[in-house]
Formats: structure tokens, C-alpha cells, sequence
């Protein structure tokens, strides 16, 4: 029975938690992040009770190999959401974000999940289908692009992200008015998100 009982609270602790990202290879790259973050706390937004910070562009691919710039979403509210198959935690969420997806991408919501060290776009575009996501989906361009995305939202927000799933909220200025460490239901997302819906 304690075995039993032990074994509940391991499992509840990974799923509160979080799953750790382990390191991939570090990128090559000349310029230290914080030469590529613009960090800058912005004025109020206006629903008048948050500030948030400036959420950095980046350029992925979407899975069918199309090039993705978060600077096209503007004027929406997003969820981006860093997450990889591997992960049981993250898994517990595609249901709920694609409920929120169908629910309110009318009204302007955007989910966009990043992959991290999840395969192939082959094997994530089946993992997708699997799991029946209605939402974007990107992963690397060419090597380990995911991960400087990754750095570069943990250096605007001062936080290393090193816990997937983590998403953050951003507001239709392209603000990061909220962040989650672990996974979260929709209905906590929706509580988040419908002021700026």
C-alpha cells in the first residue's frame, strides 16, 4: 500500500511539475542573446491594470516546411506554448488547447506550440494527426533554432526556461502579460485570456 501510495505522489509531482528539458548541443551563434532582445517593460496596455513585456519575433517552420513569423500575428491574442512530444505533461494539454482553439480562434486567439528535441517534422506532423491538434505547430529551420527561441523568451522575461510545457500569454500589442511554468487546464487559460479577447 505505501508503495502504491509513494508511486501516486512521484506521478503527481512530474504532472504538477513539469517535465525538465534535457540540453541539445549549443548553438552556434555569434550574438549573445542579449544583443537580440530588445528587454523593455511597455506602457499599459488597455484594459489599464498590466504591464507586459515586449514578446521578441522569431522565425520558425511550421511542420509542412512553411517559414512562420511571430510578427504576423499582431492584433491577436496568443498562446505560445514551448512543449515536446516526449512529454507527458505537455500531452495533457493539446486536449484543452484544442478545445480553446475551437472555441475562440474566432475571436482572435492564436495557439502556437514550439517543439522541443521532438523528431522530425514527419514524426511531429503524425504525433499531430494522432492527437488531432487544429493549431500551429513549429519546430526547428535548420539546426537547434527552437532552443534560441527558447533562450530568447527566458532572457526577455529574466527566467531560463527549463520546464516544459511553458507558455506564455500575449495580449494583442504583443505584450507577455502572463506565464506558466507546468501544465494548466483550459479553463485557467480561458480565466487568463478572456480580458483580452
Amino acid at each position: 500500500m505505501q508503495t502504491i501510495k509513494f508511486s501516486i505522489l512521484i506521478t503527481l509531482i512530474v504532472i504538477i511539475s513539469g517535465c525538465t528539458e534535457s540540453k541539445p548541443e549549443a548553438v552556434e551563434n555569434k550574438m549573445t542573446v542579449s544583443s537580440i532582445v530588445n528587454k523593455m517593460t511597455a506602457p499599459e496596455t488597455k484594459q489599464g491594470k498590466q504591464k507586459g513585456i515586449q514578446a521578441p519575433n522569431f522565425r520558425l517552420r511550421n511542420v509542412n516546411g512553411d517559414l512562420f513569423s511571430f510578427n504576423d500575428l499582431k492584433g491577436k491574442v496568443v498562446l505560445l506554448n514551448f512543449w515536446g512530444t516526449w512529454c507527458a505533461p505537455c500531452r495533457a494539454e493539446i486536449p484543452d488547447f484544442v478545445k480553446l482553439n475551437n472555441k475562440y480562434k474566432s475571436k482572435g486567439l492564436e495557439i502556437v506550440g514550439i517543439t522541443l528535441q521532438s523528431g522530425e517534422p514527419a514524426d511531429i506532423l503524425r504525433f499531430m494527426e494522432k492527437w488531432e491538434m487544429n493549431y500551429t505547430i513549429l519546430t526547428d529551420i535548420s539546426n537547434h533554432e527552437t532552443e534560441l527561441v527558447t533562450r530568447l523568451y527566458g532572457e526577455a522575461t529574466g527566467k531560463v526556461i527549463n520546464v516544459v510545457p511553458t507558455t506564455f500569454l500575449i495580449n494583442r500589442e504583443g505584450l507577455i502579460v502572463k506565464e506558466y511554468m507546468g501544465p494548466r487546464s483550459e479553463e485557467i487559460f480561458f480565466r487568463d485570456i478572456e480580458p483580452y479577447l
